[in-house]
């Protein structure tokens, strides 16, 4: 991890949000060896909430997501927020 900020985990499912490193989409159910599934680059990720249907909700420096996991190495964003600074 380069800049951990949130976490997410859902039955081996794990989810690492590094704010400007990105959200990262990992295997972890052999704790012994984690291995990163997905890196999702164009987005700062700040924290994340895996919810039971494989719906993750994910916080953002733009805005607010929602990502369907139900296939880990390709998450799929359904929804997004967006949020304007000033």
């Amino acid at each position: 991890m380069e800049n951990p900020h949130g976490l997410g985990i859902d039955n081996g499912k794990l989810f690492i949000c590094e704010g400007k490193f990105r959200l990262k989409s990992l295997d972890a159910s052999n704790v012994n060896d984690i291995k990163v599934q997905q890196h999702i680059k164009n987005i700062n990720a700040f924290d994340v909430i895996p919810l039971s249907g494989n719906l993750l909700l994910m916080v953002g420096e733009d805005g607010f997501y929602q990502y369907d996991y139900s296939d880990p190495k390709n998450l799929r964003q359904l929804s997004k927020i967006p949020v304007i600074s000033k």
